[in-house]
């Protein structure tokens, strides 16, 4: 359906490529995955030290954002079934085979034992991408419910990294209730409309029908891929069928890296408009999605591949007739033409065999996040260089996050310890114009009013 096999003629290899399957982390040493696992070289196994001064310690193969750790292993089946269809290994005669080959695929683990996440888990996510250069994110999850705080943060870490693709599921009525986005939003896949690298994700059939289980949204949900009945890989060197727009997202997924190993510099926005400008049309999809169709990773790639152009055949041009001198005469001797070699004609690629591919389930869902506690009070002050936070709550399950901005730009994201209901961040070398304080339960619920303060 979306031409994978005539994309694999190309031979096209994928494995300067990172993308971050950011969800309930994966199986490293899986048969069909351990080849395409991307391994942070600069960092040490199991030393304990910050080898390559990134900021994380002994971060192998991606970071654990709920533990702070480099412990990305599974928490359930989901990621690693997203993973395989981003870059299970093909052409190893062993389960099944991505769209991508050889794309290195970092775990960006989101999601704890207990098979939630938080905001600030998803932060820790993005800004870990960024330090370590992966460019491309799975974003295999969804909810409804955001607040207008929680949207910002989001929106603000995805726009200061306007150079990182988000591929992002637009949900299943298996999670929510109602189908249609453009009623009722569900993020982070409804950024998508105010963000240039962001596409949301709907499901389709083997028949090309929009899964009775996708959202969708004429005006909120970008394109729609194969996500229904898709086979890829579980724990342990295991293989299932699962359905969803948790699996219909790596397909788009997989297509970008293809496309960013043709052209490392080629922008979010145009890797976003050739997706939607080259997938096919479906009656299905009109009303639906914005694009109207249905990926098609081949037309996708082959719509920004380089057009090869012919090289100019030199024009040989005749020796100059020398003037007879009067006496002896001398005669010339002919030129001879140069010989014109045709340019050789390159071998075809023979085509890779197909393996099935896969599609996971449902995207686990994040904790929606309703109304503000009025009645507690955020006190904020600034000494010794250092902002000093105490809270007058009743509760103790405060979980609390600083975001430093310098005119628009949101720079950086801290979540401080809170003790005896105070908190310290220490402001040397953080530049900034205002500073936002949110409090919030450890369900992500909002505790109190955001403060707010100017340099």
């Amino acid at each position: 359906l979306i031409g994978a096999k005539k994309l694999w003629d190309f031979d096209i290899d994928c494995s300067d490529v990172a993308v971050g399957v950011m969800d309930s982390g994966i199986q490293t040493n899986h048969e069909d995955l351990i080849d395409n696992i991307w391994v942070n070289t600069r960092e040490n196994v199991g030393d304990g030290i910050d080898n390559d001064g990134n900021g994380y310690i002994d971060d192998i193969y991606g970071w654990n954002c709920g533990d702070s750790n480099g412990d990305v292993s599974y928490v359930d089946e989901h990621g690693v079934h997203v993973a395989g269809i981003v870059s299970a290994a093909t052409n190893n005669s062993k389960g099944v085979a991505s769209i991508a080959r050889n794309a290195k695929i970092a775990s960006i683990k989101i999601f704890n034992s207990s098979k939630n996440t938080k905001l600030s888990y998803i932060i820790d996510g993005i800004n870990y991408a960024k330090k370590n250069d992966i460019n491309i994110i799975n974003c295999s999850f969804g909810g409804t419910g955001w607040g207008s705080t929680s949207v910002s943060i989001v929106k603000s870490a995805i726009e200061a990294v306007p150079n990182m693709f988000f591929v992002i599921a637009a949900g299943n009525t298996t999670s929510f209730s109602e189908a249609d986005n453009d009623k009722v939003a569900v993020y982070p896949s409804q950024l998508t409309k105010d963000l240039d690298n962001v596409i949301s994700v709907a499901n389709t059939t083997s028949s090309d029908e929009l899964s009775s289980t996708s959202h969708y949204g004429a005006k909120s949900v970008d394109i729609a891929a194969p996500g229904t009945d898709i086979y890829s890989t579980i724990p342990t060197n295991s293989y299932k069928v699962m359905s969803g727009t948790s699996m219909s997202t790596p397909m788009v997924t997989s297509t970008v890296a293809v496309m960013r190993a043709i052209n490392p510099n080629i922008s979010a926005k145009e890797i976003k408009e050739t997706l939607c400008s080259s997938s096919d049309k479906l009656s299905a999809l009109t009303g639906k999605v914005i694009s109207g169709g249905r990926l098609n990773a081949y037309n996708a790639v082959k719509a920004i591949m380089p057009t090869a152009t012919p090289t100019a055949t030199p024009t040989v041009k005749p020796t100059a007739t020398p003037t007879t001198v009067p006496t002896p005469t001398v005669t010339p001797s002919p030129t001879a033409t140069p010989t014109v070699k045709p340019t050789a004609t390159p071998t075809t690629v023979p085509t890779p065999m197909l393996s099935p591919t896969a599609t996971p389930t449902a995207a686990p869902t994040v904790t929606p996040m309703p109304t503000v506690l009025m009645n507690n009070k955020i006190e904020c002050g600034i000494k010794d260089n250092k902002l000093i936070v105490s809270l007058n709550f009743e509760e103790d399950d405060e979980v609390m996050y600083v975001a430093f901005r310098k005119g628009n730009e949101l720079k950086k994201i801290v979540t401080p310890d809170i003790h005896n209901m105070t908190a310290e961040v220490d402001l040397s070398d953080t530049e900034y114009d205002s500073i936002d304080v949110y409090v919030w339960n450890g369900n992500m619920k909002p505790y109190a009013e955001v403060k707010q303060i100017e340099k």
